[in-house]
């Protein structure tokens, strides 16, 4: 088939302006700034982890607060007194329809950590009232935060989450319960645990009474958190605004 000069110059012209269209929607030229609502939170976690207690694995029971994750976050040890100006905190932008549980300089406004990001799988509104409210089933994808001895280095969490809103979609109230995995690093040690003394007397042992080991160090553990119950919740008004972007 034989194309003429200036059919293939219009042809050309017209497959760069499709491409640009497609790669301008594709890669954006810039970020957008978002604002975000910021409000304190607190969180109360109950769940489970796997301990070698010397030759056999045990289940033990963990229950963690809004504190721990603010110092796994932020690299620290448990445990650890929080600063005045770190605040576990929730942010939602009306405008982006994003959430995060985050820790919170309050002295600058600004993202000190990451703990999660809310991404909605399934959201079902309310409209037509004064205060409408949403309630999404939701991954909480933690990214990774503090340090290779003490933080946070992943999740497989689902989260069921309930806003409440004003007129104009901004988030007054959150709350949430959630469940599943979160992958944790600390440096861990045995508190108060029970061991039985074996003595060898004449070729027979003899078992001693049980008695009580307590801070045996053990290191820097990969300890993943079997998490069967946990709950969110955001209390007062807004505490500031986080801006994030160019």
């Amino acid at each position: 088939m034989r194309i003429q000069f200036a059919d293939w110059l219009r042809t050309k012209s017209w497959v760069a302006g499709a491409l640009a269209m497609l790669l301008g929607s594709v890669f954006p030229s810039h970020a957008e700034t978002v604002t975000s609502d910021v409000f304190r939170a607190s969180v109360m976690v109950q769940g489970v982890i796997q301990f070698n207690t010397f030759t056999n694995l045990t289940i033990h029971p963990v229950q963690m607060v809004g504190a721990d994750l603010v110092n796994l976050a932020l690299g620290r040890e448990l445990g650890t007194t929080l600063l005045a100006n770190e605040v576990l905190a929730y942010a939602a932008s009306p405008a982006t329809n994003s959430s995060r549980l985050f820790v919170y300089d309050s002295n600058t406004g600004s993202n000190l950590a990451t703990i999660g990001e809310i991404g909605p799988l399934v959201e079902a509104k309310q409209t037509g009232v004064p205060h409408p409210q949403t309630e999404m089933i939701a991954q909480l994808d933690v990214p990774g935060a503090g340090t290779i001895s003490n933080g946070l280095t992943g999740a497989n969490l689902i989260l069921d989450g309930r806003s409440i809103l004003d007129t104009n979609g901004a988030v007054l109230k959150f709350n949430a319960t959630m469940l599943g995995v979160l992958d944790t690093v600390f440096v861990a040690s045995i508190t108060n645990l029970s061991v039985t003394n074996d003595f060898v007397f004449k070729n027979k042992t003899i078992h001693t009474n049980s008695v009580i080991v307590t801070n045996v160090f053990i290191g820097v553990t990969n300890m993943p958190v079997v998490i069967h119950a946990a709950t969110v919740n955001t209390s007062g008004r807004k505490i500031g605004t986080l801006v994030e972007g160019p």
